[in-house]
């Protein structure tokens, strides 16, 4: 699954849902866009290739590859970062910051993580830990979209805080849904064989949830004047099957 990407193929759906269904005024293709990312693991590094490949700008990228010496930091270029040069430094083991890019600003230590919250961007995407971003994080917030790649990385009043700024917001458990999409797929490959034909089959499943889902989830919170995640538990609440 982490190697295939299909976690960071959920969360590029939920942003082409976004743009697609015109919740972001204005853009019509991720072409252009800038965007940070919070975290340059398995997710977080899948989503990066995927963006770039449509024509985003990776402006921002920070990791923590070793907690106990403090190494890591915050790479931040504002014309884009070298995303190859990245995955090298990845694949050696090494933090972002060491890619070796000229020109690049680098914020080094753990105390410097949140520097890219801080940044101006399209497109910031927590794709690390959960509760990264708190209210006071949040009214730092420089961008147009939050893209929730990791398990609950806000809190919900830094949610309500970005709504009421016309920032939007995925939901976390529907962006990064593609994992565990592809597990039901791997289950039920033991049990209904389709071989090569599965993971053609995972893809579609995963991108299908996803923009069908995001683009009722966006418009509903539109027409209601509330946060995306509460406009999710409206439509999943009926779905879930109740004890009698």
């Amino acid at each position: 699954i982490d190697l295939l990407g299909l976690t960071s193929l959920g969360c590029l759906a939920d942003v082409e849902a976004a743009i697609e269904g015109g919740h972001l005024d204005g853009v019509s293709s991720l072409r252009g866009m800038r965007m940070s990312i919070e975290g340059f693991g398995n997710v977080g590094a899948g989503i990066a290739k995927l963006a770039i490949h449509d024509g985003a700008l990776i402006i921002a990228a920070s990791d923590l590859p070793d907690p106990s010496s403090d190494y890591g930091g915050v790479i931040y270029h504002p014309d884009g970062l070298d995303v190859g040069g990245l995955l090298q430094a990845r694949a050696r083991g090494r933090s972002v910051i060491e890619s070796g890019q000229r020109g690049a600003q680098l914020f080094r230590g753990a105390a410097s993580l949140k520097t890219l919250f801080e940044l101006e961007t399209d497109i910031v995407v927590p794709a690390a830990r959960t509760d990264t971003v708190n209210l006071e994080l949040a009214r730092k917030i420089r961008a147009r979209f939050v893209l929730e790649a990791a398990n609950k990385p806000l809190s919900v009043e830094a949610e309500e805080h970005l709504c009421a700024r016309g920032v939007l917001c995925s939901v976390d458990y529907l962006s990064n849904c593609g994992g565990i999409t592809a597990c039901a797929e791997e289950l039920d490959e033991v049990h209904r064989p389709l071989g090569p034909m599965r993971l053609p089959r995972a893809v579609a499943r995963i991108v299908g949830v996803v923009r069908t889902n995001a683009d009722a989830v966006y418009g509903l919170a539109k027409r209601e004047g509330i946060t995306p995640r509460a406009a999710a538990e409206r439509i999943i609440e009926p779905r879930i099957a109740r004890p009698a």
